[in-house]
């Protein structure tokens, strides 16, 4: 296959892509500057020249044998050291990650075994590894109000709840020089309505960790009752009196 230069590459680009990017697909179209099965075919561009690489809802259509590996090798084989590389998918813990012709439903578990857990499994023994920066989660409309109403921490309903977001996006940074990923990697978290639109930041959360600390200096029978107590008075204090209220009456305080 003939060798073509571009700076930046959208993978799987549809109908449109993003201004600036050489739009490869499966399927000809409009926007499509070469009609490529990236599961199966070589990405047309040498070794280290791309600086950028973005695909929207194109890796939970993934469905080869091996998939996404094939992809994800040569994505960290064409990219120069430091380039950046992007990639959306549906939220598998949604209704929209679940959707007919979606073959793979992509949590922040699958991407933690890619950059760190498994990266020799995924990217081989040649050099060059991923180091994962940046989540950016689209929530349900409104979700963020809800869950402050009910008094439910943001971080939790990401890591144990259903239908909280649509659609998530990692950004990745392609480091050359590396045949073994550091591992852990702890990506900041952004949340947002649309794309880019950023409401709310999430970082390492010192309060909880504080808590935790002192959480784990009490004796082991104590932590769950002092840890839901906590949670119960900061974030419904009417729901905490009324408790401590009836717990009097049944002990025979008053």
């Amino acid at each position: 296959m003939e060798r073509i230069y571009a700076a930046n590459v959208e993978l799987g680009c549809g109908q449109t892509k993003r201004d600036g990017f050489f739009g490869i697909d499966v399927q000809s179209g409009p926007a499509v500057d070469l009609v490529l099965d990236i599961e199966k075919q070589p990405l047309p561009f040498a070794d280290g020249t791309v600086e950028r690489v973005y695909s929207s809802h194109t890796f939970e259509h993934l469905c080869a044998p091996g998939s996404p590996i094939q992809t994800l090798r040569e994505i960290v084989r064409v990219c120069k050291h430091n380039a950046e590389v992007e990639i959306w998918t549906p939220y598998g813990k949604s209704n929209d990650g679940l959707l007919f012709g979606h073959h793979n439903f992509y949590t922040e578990t699958h991407w933690e075994h890619i950059c760190c857990l498994y990266d020799d499994f995924y990217l081989g023994p040649t050099p060059g590894r991923f180091i994962w920066h940046k989540t950016q989660y689209v929530l349900h409309d409104g979700i963020l109000e809800q869950l402050s109403t009910l008094g439910i921490p943001v971080s939790f309903s990401l890591d144990h709840m259903y239908n909280v977001v649509r659609e998530f996006g990692v950004f990745l940074r392609v480091d050359k020089t590396l045949t073994e990923a550091p591992n852990p990697q702890t990506p900041l978290r952004e949340l947002c309505y649309q794309r880019g639109k950023v409401l709310l930041t999430l970082g390492h959360e010192p309060e909880r960790k504080k808590m935790e600390q002192k959480s784990a200096a009490a004796p082991l029978r104590y932590r769950a009752v002092d840890l839901l107590n906590t949670q119960v008075k900061e974030r419904l204090p009417g729901l905490h009196s009324l408790a401590r209220n009836w717990i009097g009456r049944l002990s025979g305080r008053k």
